[in-house]
């Protein structure tokens, strides 16, 4: 068993009631300054560029951030991803 394939185990196995209160605080807080650097970078000019070449490869059903289409789970996490960045 190769060390990704433990920690999915692990992460998959976890019960949420043993998950400690103060790191689904962290993960929150995580995850909403992760969407919030995403809507600010979607207007960038190279995020606009990586949502053009994700609507073209094809829809599906997951949100890309700020562009008004969906597509497939990976393209969108790869869109969503350079949003995320276009600001740093």
């Amino acid at each position: 068993m190769n060390h990704l394939h433990t920690l999915a185990a692990f992460v998959a196995d976890t019960p949420a009631a043993d998950i400690p209160q103060a790191a689904i605080d962290r993960a929150t807080l995580a995850l909403v300054d992760c969407i919030g650097t995403a809507i600010a970078g979607s207007p960038e000019p190279m995020s606009r560029i990586v949502a053009r070449h994700v609507e073209r490869a094809g829809r599906g059903r997951s949100t890309v951030i700020g562009a008004g289409f969906r597509s497939r789970a990976a393209d969108a996490a790869l869109a969503n991803a350079a949003m995320g960045h276009a600001l740093d």
